[in-house]
């Protein structure tokens, strides 16, 4: 029998190996790797929240204990309070809305992280070809055959060291330059130590299938071009925003008027109720006039509270868009429109609106991107029916030494060369698979134009729909204006003969209900036009209003964990997230400036010193002697009427000079945005429907800038004269 000799460190580690416990021990690792064990995650969620309804008993989650029907009729029926506006109130305008959602809206705050992780696809993409660093080490021992009979066997101990790199190309071949070092030791007597050495340099291309430029770099281009599809699906996302903030908004002042509709007339009927019982107790009618009067009020009252929840939830839908972290759905703050509806005719060009939205439509644009993707899907389809032709080129520098160095040394020397050249051809025969492939993106680019077309189509007909629900709004408003002046002169009369006793409470009750109808007509023929405007800019791509919105790069708060661990790792998330933001001007000085061009007031726009007028003049060192005593005299919980405002206060002193509107009158000066403007107001009332029915009373030349219900708390607060 052949005898072999193990001297080596190498060979007592081999006898080692060999024993039985080294099997026990792999057995152990693959029966563990084969069981299942019950993960924390499935114990987190009971499975009983899952399959069990529960049951809800109302009572149990109210704060008092419930009383009957009949209970409730014995209790005294208080009158309706005025709808007057509570301690915390937010009154906000259009463009705050929009801004307020932009930045806290929790679905766009989901959409916009979906283009950052289009861009981490690119990324991924394009690392597709970056060079990679190679390395490996092994050792090992072979049991050499004896040369003859009888002779004694050996054992080889070998070791192999290669490190290199390898750089994947555009082109689609691989080129690797690698340097592998390979120790023998032949454990023959007078035998030495061999070292065996390489500098190596490969590349394999193919030529057709698989070849070229424009086909390996596919991915990248296809991932570059589905970011910009989530950057249009991300803008998308906030023009749907935008357009639910504003209906929210219109929704929220059509149920404030309405509320203010039904209030006013509520108090008609209590009007009509203390007429009908004077008239009664004068002999002037029966007693009946007096239960006809007190059943409308009893209407009435069901009105308001059905109003008034309308407007809750109005209030409510525009808080959960907005998400403002003060001003949530549970909090008492009410919110209030300050921007009112400017209706204007308005003849539109279907066709500059159609071209509008062609060139704006996110939709759109979205569809144009998918086809240039399947254009290039198309080409690399095309490129999987090629054979596949694959050149391999070998080239290296070989070396052997006694010892590590001398055979590095050689290597340098480069005196003993290897090259190989070499094709690899492979047809499949049918092709079928890649045919298919290849049918299959053709058919894709066919339906992509086809949802092209149809969605051009779709287009044209919102805006059409648009367009002329925008013409029709009008003329609603045209034709509920026209309704309420008929109907007030109807009650009016009506009244009057009521009074006259030529008619009687039912009369009376239903003139004054198609007065309200007729009102109500008018304020959703307002809310309507203004809706029909949000979907014509929608339907266009665009978006009502001066400010801009823009997706900017989203920088995480300093600080913040988040920012802490990106820092610890070094990496850079500055670009990683996106936000929107819009470009708008503070509320107080967007109104002012409305309120400076109706009045036919050129608003300065070079920047001026706070404290000091726009023009250069310095303000007069006190204010005339009549302002602190007016506005003194008024409480903070009441409302005026500013009338027309300027950069000038000797203007708007002469205003209230020439006016003749009584001493009941103050200026004012606020700082607006650096500069310090100057208003008139008028008058101290109870409530703002007060405020409102007194504005119509004064003078055509008091009314020229459409008069502003203001609260006077808010006119101290930002008076600074």
């Amino acid at each position: 029998m052949p005898r072999f000799e193990r001297q080596s460190p190498c060979s007592r580690a081999g006898a080692r190996a060999s024993r039985p416990w080294w099997l026990v021990l792999a057995a152990a690792g693959v029966i563990a790797g084969c069981a299942n064990p019950r993960h924390p995650a499935l114990d987190r969620i009971p499975e009983s929240r899952v399959r069990t309804i529960a049951p809800l008993d109302p009572a149990t989650i109210a704060d008092q204990p419930p009383i009957t029907l009949e209970e409730a009729e014995r209790e005294p029926r208080a009158p309706l309070a005025p709808p007057t506006p509570p301690p915390e109130r937010l009154e906000l305008a259009i463009e705050d809305v929009r801004k307020h959602a932009l930045e806290n809206n929790l679905e766009l705050k989901v959409e916009l992280v979906r283009p950052s992780i289009a861009q981490a696809q690119r990324r991924e993409a394009e690392a597709a070809f970056e060079p990679s660093v190679l390395g490996g080490a092994n050792v090992g021992e072979q049991d050499q055959l004896p040369l003859a009979l009888g002779a004694p066997g050996r054992r080889v101990d070998s070791g192999q060291v290669e490190f290199g790199v390898r750089v994947p190309l555009r082109t689609g071949g691989t080129a690797t330059v690698s340097m592998p070092l390979i120790g023998t030791n032949p454990d023959l007597p007078g035998v030495p130590n061999t070292y065996d050495s390489q500098l190596a340099f490969s590349i394999s291309q193919p030529l057709l299938r698989n070849a070229g430029i424009a086909v390996n770099t596919s991915t990248i281009t296809i991932a570059s071009l589905q970011e910009r599809q989530q950057d249009a699906r991300a803008k998308v996302a906030a023009m749907r925003v935008l357009a639910d903030v504003e209906n929210a908004y219109w929704s929220l002042y059509a149920a404030s008027r309405s509320l203010e509709v039904r209030y006013e007339q509520y108090q008609r009927g209590l009007e009509q109720e203390r007429q009908a019982r004077r008239l009664f107790e004068e002999g002037a009618v029966p007693e009946i006039e007096i239960w006809r009067a007190s059943g409308g009020v009893s209407q009435r009252v069901e009105q308001v509270i059905v109003a008034e929840n309308r407007r809750r939830q109005a209030e409510r839908a525009l808080k959960r868009i907005m998400n403002v972290p003060d001003v949530t759905m549970e909090s008492p703050t009410s919110v209030f429109t300050l921007t009112q509806p400017a209706p204007v005719r308005l003849r539109l060009s279907r066709d500059k609106a159609i071209g509008l939205a062609m060139d704006n439509r996110m939709e759109l644009l979205d569809l144009e991107l998918q086809l240039a993707i399947d254009a290039v899907t198309v080409d690399v389809a095309k490129n999987q029916k090629l054979p596949l032709l694959t050149l391999d080129y070998d080239f290296a520098y070989r070396a052997r030494g006694r010892t590590v160095a001398d055979s590095i040394d050689t290597v340098t020397r480069r005196d003993f060369t290897d090259w190989r050249v070499g094709a690899t051809l492979e047809v499949p025969l049918g092709n079928s698979a890649a045919r298919a492939r290849y049918r299959q993106a053709l058919l894709q680019r066919v339906l992509t134009l086809s949802s092209l077309d149809s969605r051009r189509s779709f287009v044209r007909q919102e805006i059409l729909d648009a367009l002329d629900n925008l013409e029709t709004s009008w003329q609603r408003i045209l034709a509920a204006r026209q309704e309420t002046l008929l109907a007030a002169r109807t009650y009016e009369g009506e009244r009057r003969q009521f009074l006259a006793g030529t008619r009687t409470s039912t009369d009376v009750l239903q003139a004054e209900t198609a007065l309200a109808e007729a009102q109500l007509r008018e304020v959703e023929a307002l809310a309507s036009y203004e809706l029909a405007k949000v979907d014509l800019a929608i339907a266009t791509g665009t978006m009502l209003g001066k400010g801009n919105v823009a997706l900017e790069p989203y920088r995480i708060p300093p600080g913040s964990v988040f920012a802490e661990r990106a820092a610890v790792r070094g990496e850079d998330w500055s670009r990683q997230m996106w936000t929107a933001e819009s470009s708008t001007s503070s509320t107080a000085e967007r109104v002012v400036e409305r309120k400076l061009e109706q009045m036919g007031v050129e608003l300065a726009r070079t920047p001026s010193q706070p404290g000091a007028a726009a023009t250069g003049a310095a303000p007069p060192s006190e204010p005339a002697s009549g302002e602190p005593s007016a506005l003194a005299r008024w409480p903070a919980s009441a409302y005026t009427l500013q009338l027309v405002g300027g950069l000038d206060e000797a203007q708007a002193r002469r205003f209230v000079e020439t006016s003749d509107l009584g001493p009941e009158t103050a200026v004012f000066g606020a700082e607006i945005g650096g500069r310090l403007l100057f208003a008139v107001v008028h008058g101290a009332y109870d409530s703002r429907a007060e405020a409102r029915h007194a504005a119509e009373s004064l003078p055509p030349s008091a009314r020229r800038g459409e008069p502003w219900v203001r609260q006077v708390s808010d006119v101290l607060a930002n008076r600074v004269r």
